[in-house]
């Protein structure tokens, strides 16, 4: 939904276009959805970056297009990203946030098994990811570089759980959820500046 310059000029955009780009490449049949905003039960929304439909499963993207040097722990609150000048910055752990989206997936499209939803984090090449702590196995954390490798890898080793009409239901509800209103994508960064308000407040008096 952005210009070609808006969307290479913006780090963040950018880095989800090529990894779009990156999917479309993948020689299998599939569906790609990209900047969807799923319903939760609680009226909120989970804006998701990429999901693509296949039979082997639904893959849920998040797309950090970061540089620098990244080190996080699955179970910590933050992330963080250091640069050669001894800057750091601190981001809310990418696992948390993806799994937040999985499971909101989940339950839009009521998917009972875990394995039928997939978690993928995506870096930047620019970035190194440096000491990354993840215990849990259905969680997949790789550069940009190595996706399409670790993709193949993947899918190749899962079983095809899905049929032609489950994925034909499954498309019509996430199209759904994308190119939604701007009511809907104003209260969602509305909501995000509120809870991260409160966040930062729970930081300085802790």
């Amino acid at each position: 939904g952005h210009s070609y310059w808006k969307t290479m000029t913006h780090k963040g955009f950018k880095g989800e276009y090529e990894l779009f780009r990156t999917l479309e490449s993948l020689p299998i049949p599939k569906i790609l959805f990209a900047n969807l905003y799923i319903p939760k039960e609680d009226g909120t929304t989970s804006e998701v970056d990429i999901v693509m439909l296949t039979q082997h499963g639904v893959y849920v993207f998040e797309m950090k297009n970061y540089a620098g040097w990244v080190y996080g722990n699955e179970k910590h609150r933050y992330w963080t990203q250091t640069f050669p000048n001894r800057k750091k910055y601190r981001f809310f752990n990418p696992v948390w946030q993806n799994k937040a989206n999985q499971e909101a997936i989940m339950k839009y499209l009521c998917l009972n098994l875990e394995n039928q939803v997939k978690n993928w984090i995506i870096f930047g090449n620019n970035c190194r990811l440096k000491t990354i702590k993840v215990e849990e196995t259905s969680v997949h954390i790789f550069p940009h570089a190595r996706l399409l490798e670790e993709l193949k890898k993947e899918i190749l080793s899962s079983p095809k759980t899905m049929g032609r009409e489950e994925i034909k239901r499954q498309y019509k509800l996430l199209n759904n959820c994308v190119h939604v209103s701007k009511t809907i994508k104003t209260r969602h960064i509305q909501l995000i500046k509120e809870k991260t308000s409160t966040q930062n407040i729970d930081l300085q008096t802790s």
